[in-house]
């Protein structure tokens, strides 16, 4: 078991001594009208005391820190917050999850998220409620460190994020889950922006060396960021101090945080870019005419002009794999194993879905917390379909060290993340190595760096070990926020027989009455036959068999053809004669025709 240095020991009892209550009082509000990138399309945004970008949150280590948020959004929407990478040790109910920590904050009603900021490093604060960061209710958050092992004279954060020009509330139901999307193809972003903003400077100094936080807070972009004639020295990943490691460029997926450190030049005659470049990879299609770089810059000198930085044939990142933590631990060899895999399916609404180990996730009606809590007679609640059928749900006895595979079916990469905790990367393979087996031969990482969330590259798999420390309902997910949205997600319940000594607030409990959420029984709400989870909720049904993504989108396209030709026949043929009364069939009348009929159109050898 790894125990403290006594530098750590001594940075607990002068934090400590010199912590303080930081209340932060956010009222969240509507804000019309807001043009970010001078494009010429204003949108609406979620903001915080009438105000975007949203001030990053900063306190020391030790600090109680108090989020007194209210829900003063319109057109009745709810809200919530989690706090990014804080473990939340002991106090599952401020993590921020409706519907597994806490029910959504209800109109007019408050939340009072209460921590201590005993960790330190770079995360970020972001709604888990309906899709709604990437609409804006985000930020960063920074906890500093009294003992900092490495010296630097400023620090920068400097956050990186994909831009919409239509709101998440109806990309996700009209261009995503969606029968008119069967292959899942994601919405491609509009632009990018640096801090929120675009043609951001950074002042630099001669001979200072900063230290610069970079924080993903994206939906869906990984961005690869290099400096113009400048190296970085990685420090930080996720809240964990590495060894120190030079590059020329980092990448960084949605969710992830780095820290490097950048010792400025002794001249002032020029400006340097930033440069952040889009990984294209992800895109379906790349649209006509698409910029995929964003670009900031790092000011010697105000009067001279910042010029963009030369184009780049190749990026070599560094692999992040690689890094190794500055302090090392051990946890054991696991006492547990879970294996995982996913893909993506196309279920009988004729929408594109994510499944783990062949199901999609569906939020309990009772949030996981409280199944917990209520469910603690006949060990109900160590009894993983307790939770919900489609929560995809684990259990696991306090202090277990766990062992987690991950296998992508996809093609596409994902950055998984974990609430509650730090992992070790104990293998990851490279881009279409298959399966995980653990009786092929592997790269195993002799000093496993330590963190929240980690890409799995397409075709491939991860093995990650945590230890099970922290009594809870933490989430396991893809945070791309479309994948979210899929039923990319997990449920590690994790010592359910000690949650019942976590209470939950009243203030929660209230919450959750207030729109009729139940606070007991199991994942259908049933509080008398905890073992009936008749009602519980539940992705829509599969496909008949045989029938894959691609065969789906066959068959939209010839609908859509056949709807184009029949189009053009009353086109012309109204010019002889008017057009009957008889109104066209609906969609749902052309979704049931392309579900019923299908089978007719394509042989199984061409699904």
């Amino acid at each position: 078991m790894f125990l403290p240095s006594f530098g750590l020991v001594l940075c607990t009892l002068v934090g400590s001594a010199l912590a303080k209550t930081r209340l932060f009082e956010w009222n969240v509000t509507d804000i019309d009208n807001l043009d970010v990138d001078k494009s010429g399309h204003p949108r609406w945004v979620m903001g915080v005391n009438n105000q975007w970008p949203i001030e990053p949150l900063v306190v020391d280590y030790g600090d109680q820190v108090i989020i007194k948020m209210s829900n003063h959004l319109r057109d009745n929407r709810t809200c919530s917050l989690h706090s990014h990478g804080i473990f939340q040790r002991h106090n599952g109910y401020m993590d921020g999850v409706p519907q597994m920590t806490q029910c959504s904050i209800p109109p007019g009603s408050t939340y009072y998220y209460n921590f201590t900021a005993d960790q330190t490093g770079t995360y970020w604060v972001h709604s888990h409620d309906m899709s709604q960061y990437p609409d804006g209710l985000r930020t960063s958050f920074v906890i500093n460190n009294p003992n900092e092992p490495y010296d630097y004279d400023e620090d920068y954060i400097i956050s990186l994020t994909d831009w919409y020009y239509e709101p998440f509330y109806k990309l996700v139901p009209e261009q995503f889950v969606s029968w008119h999307n069967p292959t899942g193809a994601e919405p491609v972003p509009d632009t990018g922006l640096i801090n929120d903003s675009i043609n951001s400077t950074f002042k630099m100094e001669p001979g200072k060396t900063y230290r610069l936080r970079f924080v993903n807070l994206g939906a869906f972009n990984n961005y690869d960021i290099m400096l113009e004639d400048h190296n970085m020295t990685i420090i930080e990943v996720d809240g964990i101090y590495t060894k120190p490691q030079e590059v020329s460029s980092i990448h960084i997926t949605t969710a992830q945080r780095y820290s490097v450190l950048v010792t400025a030049k002794n001249s002032t005659d020029r400006n340097y870019a930033m440069t952040a470049y889009m990984d294209e990879s992800l895109f379906d299609q790349v649209p006509p005419n698409y910029n995929p770089n964003i670009t900031a810059w790092l000011s010697y000198n105000s009067n001279s002009p910042n010029n963009y930085a030369l184009p780049v044939d190749e990026i070599n990142s560094y692999d992040d794999a690689e890094l190794q933590p500055l302090y090392d631990v051990n946890w054991g060899e696991a006492d547990h194993n879970v294996s995982l895999w996913f893909d993506f399916f196309t279920l009988e609404n004729g929408a594109n879905y994510a499944e783990i180990n062949g199901k999609s996730f569906k939020y309990p009606k009772v949030p996981g917390l409280m199944i917990a809590n209520s469910t603690n007679y006949d060990d109900y609640n160590m009894k993983p379909i307790t939770y919900g059928p489609y929560t995809n749900a684990f259990i696991f006895d306090y202090n277990q060290t766990v062992d987690v595979v991950i296998d992508n079916h996809d093609t596409g990469k994902h950055p998984f993340h974990l609430h509650g905790h730090v992992f070790q990367v104990l293998e990851r393979g490279d881009e279409n190595a298959g399966e995980y087996n653990d009786q092929t031969e592997h790269k195993v990482y002799d000093h496993p760096i330590r963190r929240d969330t980690i890409e799995i590259h397409p075709g491939s798999f991860v093995r990650l070990r945590f230890l099970a420390d922290n009594p809870g309902a933490w989430l396991l997910h893809c945070h791309i926020e479309w994948h979210m949205e899929s039923g990319l997600v997990a449920t590690f319940l994790e010592a359910p027989d000690r949650v019942p000594y976590i209470t939950a607030p009243e203030f929660v409990r209230r919450q959750c009455i207030m729109q009729n959420i139940e606070v007991s029984g199991n994942g259908a709400g049933n509080t008398y036959n905890i073992s009936n989870l008749t009602g519980a909720p539940a992705p829509p049904g599969e496909m008949p068999s045989g029938w894959t993504s691609k065969a789906i989108a066959s068959v939209a396209m010839c609908v859509l053809a056949a709807c184009i030709g029949m189009g053009s026949i009353v086109f012309y043929g109204i010019q002889v004669q008017p057009l009957t009364t008889e109104e066209p069939d609906d969609e749902e009348d052309i979704k049931a025709a392309v579900k019923e009929n299908a089978a007719d159109i394509m042989s199984p050898s061409e699904m």
